[in-house]
């Protein structure tokens, strides 16, 4: 078979493995006439010569039909630093090449397994390689199945054996009938690589924003890529959409007159700048600054702003992320509160009450409390004692018996060393 087929000088020739888990050794493979090679399932082709020759594609050229993760080429390619090729093409026969350029030579007696494979249909969720969890879109925070900004197939580099992977750089050729598919939306000048980091389970963490989108020749390269960054799963994306800005951390500091606003994120692409909200009431919110981002960033970067503000009741904060597109979505909210009282009454809703009001508590500490609501006439009509945590925390208060009238609302530590009081309108 392997002197007759992958040796043929005439014709179209080719080779079918039909068995399940076959394993097939060449030293050299010359394909030429278009010849074709056909994987059948969970076969392994094993490319014993480490030289960038070892697939050699003739007059007229050739062909290799993986469509599956699991069907595999498995080149011995070691510590040689050169420009692969594997000729990869669709079963509908639109010819899709795969270059790996070797910039930086791995370490150990290294194999690359490399596989190519298409989905039923544009979601990609559906026909994920092993070990890749979700497709979801770093637009919506990573929650949203981004499938329709993710071209239509799925590559499978796999470097194994090394003690150092190699540093790489990789063409990936697309079909343009799998990114214009009906159900993608996907602005083909936009495209480019991502790979799945089965390490952190994410695809937010790297980007590669030296790499381009050739449309004139249906290729995308990766930018160099790393030793670190080396994983085995791609897919080319939308970059108005990229797979999952991440945010490590979003909080907020009371520093003596002022309100420190930190934020650390540990990739970006795509970002133009940050623009920090304020609220009072998580109603109505007020833009105090905007800050620029680096737009494009593997690495974490830490950003910080002081809000100085005299009015040092609970406030809200949140971060709006915006696009260079001028697209944008927002942070989580966090809350701070900055009053040096040891005990306050921070609100009370709803007021006016009906049948019940809530009253939310802030303490410096774990403590006991005696909650009492006196009339106009200093008579309490309600005690309680409750234990109550450090920091916030809202607790209930029913009014049904009570006149409708105007209240006052107090809170005293049991030591009486601490007290706030607050008016309640209660109104039938």
């Amino acid at each position: 078979m392997r002197s007759l087929c992958a040796y043929s000088t005439v014709g179209v020739c080719i080779i079918v493995f039909l068995f399940s888990n076959l394993l097939f050794s060449q030293g050299k493979i010359r394909l030429i006439n278009n010849a074709t090679i056909k994987f059948g399932a969970n076969a392994i082709l094993t490319i014993a010569d480490g030289n960038a020759n070892a697939i050699q594609t003739g007059s007229g050229g050739g062909n290799i039909i993986s469509e599956n993760e699991n069907r595999q080429i498995k080149w011995k390619i070691g510590t040689n630093i050169e420009t692969y090729t594997v000729p990869f093409t669709t079963t509908g026969g639109t010819k899709i090449p795969l270059t790996l350029q070797i910039t930086g030579a791995g370490s150990g007696s290294g194999y690359i397994l490399f596989s190519t494979y298409g989905g039923l249909g544009w979601d990609n969720n559906t026909y994920k390689p092993s070990g890749v969890t979700h497709m979801n879109s770093l637009s919506s925070g990573g929650t949203a199945n981004n499938s329709d900004k993710v071209i239509d197939r799925f590559w499978i580099i796999d470097a194994q054996g090394y003690t150092t992977k190699p540093t790489v750089t990789i063409t990936f050729t697309y079909a343009d009938a799998e990114w214009s598919a009906s159900g993608n939306s996907i602005t083909e000048s936009n495209l480019f690589a991502q790979r799945w980091n089965s390490s952190l389970n994410k695809w937010a963490d790297w980007f590669g924003p030296t790499g381009t989108c050739n449309t004139t020749n249906n290729t995308v390269s990766s930018g160099s890529v790393s030793p670190a960054n080396f994983f085995r799963a791609w897919t080319l994306v939308d970059a108005s959409s990229p797979l999952p800005l991440e945010l490590l951390t979003f909080k907020a500091e009371c520093e003596n007159n002022k309100i420190n606003l930190l934020w650390q994120t540990a990739s970006e692409y795509n970002i133009a700048y940050y623009t920090i909200e304020r609220s009072f009431d998580c109603n109505t919110w007020d833009s105090i600054t905007s800050i620029t981002a680096s737009s494009f960033s593997n690495e974490i970067i830490t950003y910080n702003y002081f809000d100085f503000i005299d009015d040092k009741d609970y406030l809200y904060y949140r971060l709006k992320i915006v696009e260079n597109d001028n697209s944008y979505y927002y942070s989580d909210l966090i809350s701070v509160y900055c009053n040096n009282k040891d005990i306050e009454i921070i609100e009370i809703f709803p007021n006016p009450a009906e049948d019940y009001f809530y009253f939310t508590v802030c303490s410096s500490k774990d403590r006991e409390v005696e909650v009492k609501l006196f009339n106009i006439e200093g008579k309490y009509v309600i005690n309680q004692t409750l234990f109550i945590h450090e920091g916030i925390s809202t607790w209930y208060i029913d009014t049904k018996k009570l006149a409708a009238a105007t209240y006052y609302l107090s809170i005293f530590t049991t030591d009486n060393l601490s007290k706030d009081s607050k008016i309640v309108v209660v109104k039938k």
